[in-house]
C-alpha cells in the first residue's frame, strides 16, 4: 500500500518543465524597473490624475469624461475617494520628483497601515447604513456615493451579517 504508482511520461517531455513553471521563472527572473523618463511620465500622469480627481470631486471641474471618472471612484470609495484622490497625487509628487521621494521617505509598513486605516474607515462609515437600512438600502447608498462606497458596503455587509451587528461593531472598534 505504501507504494506509489508511476505514469509514465510521454516522450521528449520528461525534462521539459511544464508550462507554469516557466511562467513562474520568467516572472521571477524579470525586473520590473523604470527608467528616469518613465517613472516622470507615470508621476506626472498620476499627480494630473490626482489633482483632476479631486477638483471633479469638488465640482470645480466639469465634463462628460470627468463626470463618468468622479462618479465611479465616488461610487467605488464613498467620501473616502477625496483622501484616494490626494493619495494619487501625492504618489505622482513621488515618483516624479525625486527630491521629495528622499525628503520624505514612506517605510512599506506606513504604506500598508494607512491603506488598512482606510479600509477600516470606509467599513466604518458604511457599517451603520447596513444596521439601520439592512444590506440593500445600503448598496442603493453606495451606489449613491455615500458611506463608504461599494468598497464600505461590501465589507460591511460581510462583517455585519457574519458576525452580526454587536460583535461586527467591536471588531471595528478595535
Amino acid at each position: 500500500m505504501g507504494r506509489r504508482r508511476q505514469t509514465k511520461k510521454a516522450k521528449g517531455t520528461a525534462n521539459q518543465p511544464s508550462i507554469v513553471r516557466r511562467l513562474l521563472s520568467w516572472i521571477r527572473n524579470r525586473q520590473f524597473k523604470l527608467g528616469p523618463v518613465q517613472r516622470q511620465i507615470l508621476g506626472l500622469g498620476l499627480f494630473l490624475l490626482g489633482i483632476v480627481t479631486f477638483l471633479g470631486l469638488w465640482g470645480i471641474s466639469t465634463g462628460s469624461i470627468l463626470g463618468w471618472w468622479v462618479r465611479t471612484v465616488s461610487q467605488a470609495f464613498g467620501w473616502v475617494a477625496f483622501p484616494v484622490a490626494l493619495g494619487l497625487a501625492i504618489l505622482g509628487l513621488r515618483l516624479a520628483w525625486p527630491a521629495f521621494h528622499s525628503r520624505s521617505p514612506l517605510p512599506p509598513g506606513t504604506v500598508v497601515a494607512i491603506e488598512l486605516l482606510l479600509l477600516v474607515i470606509l467599513v466604518a462609515s458604511h457599517a451603520p447604513l447596513v444596521i439601520r437600512m439592512g444590506a440593500d438600502e445600503a448598496g442603493l447608498a453606495a451606489h449613491e456615493g455615500r458611506g463608504g462606497g461599494y468598497v464600505g458596503w461590501a465589507l460591511a455587509v460581510l462583517l455585519m451579517e457574519g458576525l452580526g451587528p454587536v460583535v461586527g461593531s467591536l471588531v471595528l472598534v478595535v
